[in-house]
């Protein structure tokens, strides 16, 4: 038994789960219980860093973040603290399996009574103390580093594992490999110049001249390999980022030069008509766009105005509601992120489809298509779209979910 005050720390976005995990804690230890939560992955990280913890559990499935990563990235951080991970009934087989190998525990959402998280936290405290000796007797990990290279090729990030001492490569996963092939040792030679070896960690945007299509981002860490002082690096496209970066810029410059002074009462003059004509003409119809993330909002308002319609932006659910309530009727298209604090968006999505099943709902997530169906799956006016996204991919959304081709509309 638990006989000592107790320090959890939960990495779990969702309010609901996270407040059934606590209460389930303090119900399944008899001391007093100090459950913190954090809602990212790198809030985790930074709590893990600074602080100590008795234990710490981790869902599996995060927004942002794919596969094994929030795993990953919690072992590299967690100082031996005792790790449960929380995975979910449809999890993969293969990927149940490198959960299993990078937890101490790993247990199913459908497990939480009080009876299997009191048990689950005695075992992983068990199993971690088992593992910090043998670690202090430096028995060689190869199981360990077997079961590690395994979660590595489970991520959609390219991993790469090299020496401290010299840059040299330990190891590489899938795809890594498929990424650079025979251009691997140029790519290392080029983030080394980010002087990765000396330092404990990196954080860097890059370019590499072996992979022309892709803007990535690199994260690197430090991490023993075997005995050896080594650095993980972590590479991700986010060429589709940049995309929307850009379009972003350009509609900031657009709305400057929009707001900027004329040189002439005839340039003032020619530009209230041009607004005017935008404003009665909007061939598409008017679209509610609901993302808690402002530069998302702006980007896809500029994207869905060339294409004709007129937007009508929300920052949240009940905000998107309200405005629904007003002019629901007008309304011929809705993109909606699923993913925002408050009221969510199979939330909205539900709402929305209770006072009208036939308005056209095109859902945006960061996770993927299944993880984004949580009030029942889509229907036939509905749709989905993966972020991050370009113009390209909104259009293509938007055309397919319409069943119908868009022109653009000139100078919007």
């Amino acid at each position: 038994m638990i006989t000592v005050d107790f320090n959890a720390l939960l990495i779990e976005p969702d309010d609901d789960r996270a407040a059934l995990l606590s209460e389930r804690l303090n119900e399944a230890i008899p001391q007093s219980v100090n459950c913190e939560r954090v809602t990212t992955v790198s809030d985790g990280e930074s709590r893990l860093a600074g602080e100590d913890w008795d234990l710490l559990i981790v869902r599996l499935r995060m927004p942002g973040a794919r596969g094994l990563d929030p795993l990953v990235r919690a072992r590299l951080k967690n100082k031996g603290v005792p790790m449960i991970a929380i995975c979910e009934e449809d999890e993969a087989e293969v990927v149940l399996d490198a959960a299993k190998s990078m937890a101490d525990v790993c247990l199913e959402w459908k497990d939480v009574p009080v009876g299997s998280l009191a048990e689950s936290v005695e075992l992983a405290r068990s199993r971690r103390s088992d593992f910090e000796s043998e670690v202090m007797k430096e028995v060689p990990l190869e199981e360990e580093i077997a079961s590690f290279k395994e979660a590595l090729d489970c991520l959609g990030v390219a991993a790469l594992v090299v020496s401290a001492r010299d840059g040299s490569l330990l190891y590489e996963n899938a795809i890594a490999r498929e990424w650079f092939g025979d251009d691997l040792g140029e790519a290392i030679a080029a983030m080394l110049e980010y002087e990765l070896l000396g330092s404990q960690g990196v954080e860097a945007e890059l370019s590499l001249e072996c992979l022309p299509s892709k803007h990535l981002g690199m994260r690197s860490e430090r991490m023993l390999w075997m005995g050896e002082d080594a650095r993980l690096i972590a590479l991700k496209d986010i060429s589709k980022q940049k995309r929307i970066e850009d379009a972003y810029m350009a509609y900031r410059l657009k709305r400057e030069a929009d707001e900027a002074p004329q040189d002439s009462f005839e340039a003032q003059e020619a530009n209230s008509e041009l607004v005017l004509s935008r404003s009665r003409d909007f061939p598409s119809g008017k679209a509610l766009i609901v993302d808690d993330e402002e530069v998302l909002r702006m980007v896809l308002q500029s994207i869905l105005t060339t294409l004709g319609f007129e937007t009508i932006a929300a920052s949240d659910g009940e905000e998107a509601l309200q405005l629904y309530d007003e002019i629901g009727d007008s309304i011929s298209l809705a993109i909606i992120d699923m993913n925002m604090p408050g009221l969510n968006g199979g939330e909205v999505f539900k709402r929305v489809r209770r006072g009208d099943d036939s308005i056209p709902i095109l859902v945006t997530s960061g996770l993927d298509e299944f993880d984004s169906e949580p009030f029942g799956g889509f229907d036939d006016c509905s749709g989905f779209l993966m972020k991050p996204f370009g113009a390209a991919e909104v259009r293509v959304a938007i055309e397919e979910l319409l069943g119908e081709t868009l022109a653009s509309t000139p100078g919007a």
